[in-house]
């Protein structure tokens, strides 16, 4: 078990500045990640752009975290989306599990590490140099595996928890639909 910086198990840089290629109108389409991420569920939009470099496009197991939004952390698992600027692009060497280093990103130790290195009064942000510096514990990589695994269980259980909850709401709602009818508040 060892400390290492995330510049060593990592390749680590922003994304790209689109608006520098949404003028040129002559290239393809290309998806473009938009600044929603919500239960590590993407959203994108189709624009049409010349083609900048291809690190800039994503990777499967890519990790991704906002600059200025630290808690927005996610995993990727699709290919070729163009990552905007205030990302920065986590690219994992080999020897380290994706899946790990990402739950590790999660947790609360390493957003507190990220408050304490955050700049900017009304707006918080992460200089990607800094984010470089910080140290992750890392496990042999066969405990890096059962680690991930039981961590993706484990969310998976909490992602249908959560759809249990909204379904069994929408079944009440129902409920009182029916009894009451459809009006059934008025001002």
């Amino acid at each position: 078990m060892t400390y290492k910086k995330l510049s060593e198990i990592a390749e680590i840089f922003t994304g790209i500045r689109i608006s520098r290629y949404k003028n040129i109108v002559e290239g393809t389409k290309t998806k473009i990640l938009l600044n929603k991420l919500q239960n590590n569920q993407i959203e994108y939009e189709e624009i049409q752009i010349n083609k900048p470099h291809q690190k800039y496009y994503s990777q499967k197991d890519d990790i991704i975290i906002h600059l200025s939004d630290t808690t927005s952390i996610t995993l990727l698992k699709e290919e070729n989306i163009l990552i905007p600027l205030n990302y920065a692009i986590l690219r994992l060497k080999p020897g380290y599990h994706a899946e790990y280093v990402y739950q590790i990103l999660k947790s609360t130790h390493f957003q507190n590490a990220i408050k304490r290195i955050s700049e900017g009064s009304s707006i918080k942000f992460v200089k990607i140099n800094d984010l470089k510096d910080i140290k992750i514990q890392i496990l042999e990589q066969d405990k890096q595996e059962k680690y991930a695994k039981i961590m993706e269980l484990l969310n998976k259980r909490t992602l249908l928890n959560r759809r249990k909850i909204e379904i069994e709401e929408e079944y009440l709602h129902g409920i009182i639909q029916k009894e009451l009818g459809g009006q059934y508040v008025k001002l």
